[in-house]
């Protein structure tokens, strides 16, 4: 089930189709159809001219385009050549003065997407604990700094400290109680419950004094713990 407005495309002529009558999108939608059809360098040269013409509005209407456009690549990740350099770091820069501007919600959650930075979901969510964008995407890239911080416990090497894990446990927690519905994904709910067991499993192992591997610690506890294996090459 998804928890936003989605809308989705099945590719760039679709969205160039969606976007041609639009009055400032127009441009981006000649770029998407160029692009479609293999014409790299003509598309680029639309592309240069719509960021030109969209910085000669208001700074209304650059937000509500940037807005648009940050949405619609979230929305569509399978989408390729959706965004270009010079269309990334204009987007980047609106954003990034939008948020000295105001304390609005939809600057951080979208610079918080481009950069993966956690930051700025957090700020997000300081603002409005509600946004369901900026929590799940929060939750998904706390999962994966878990996911680095126990892939070496094959080797009964956790990377960084147990504390630091816990803190991000406590962080995806909270999130969870914020959410006041059943939109969460529930591979979301498994990988915490997974990692929280992993982490206090972890505990005990550094406890007991023992000089058995993690991995076979733990599965003589009946703890079935997906371990990757690491591999080191010598030149």
């Amino acid at each position: 089930m998804h928890y936003w407005n989605k809308r989705n495309f099945e590719g760039l002529k679709n969205i160039g189709e969606y976007y041609s009558d639009h009055p400032i999108l127009n441009g981006f939608s000649e770029y998407c159809l160029l692009r479609e059809i293999g014409l790299r360098k003509k598309a680029l040269k639309t592309m240069e001219s719509f960021i030109a013409s969209v910085k000669q509005e208001n700074i209304s209407s650059q937000r509500s385009v940037v807005n648009e456009l940050v949405r619609l690549k979230f929305n569509n990740r399978d989408v390729h050549h959706l965004f270009v350099r010079n269309l990334s770091v204009y987007v980047e820069d609106v954003l990034k003065k939008w948020i000295i501007d105001e304390d609005n919600v939809i600057p951080y959650r979208w610079l918080g997407y481009i950069s993966k930075n956690t930051t700025y979901y957090e700020k997000a969510l300081l603002i409005d604990p509600t946004d369901r964008i900026s929590s799940i995407e929060l939750i998904r890239l706390t999962l994966k700094d878990l996911w680095y911080q126990t892939h070496h416990l094959s080797e009964s090497l956790l990377l960084g400290t147990t504390e630091e894990a816990e803190e991000s446990l406590k962080l995806i927690k909270k999130i969870i109680d914020d959410i006041d519905d059943n939109l969460i994904d529930e591979k979301l709910l498994y990988d915490y419950n997974y990692y929280l067991d992993v982490i206090e499993t972890w505990k005990e192992y550094k406890t007991s004094n023992t000089e058995v591997s993690f991995p076979n610690w733990s599965h003589n506890r009946g703890k079935l713990f997906c371990f990757t294996e690491a591999f080191y090459y010598i030149d």
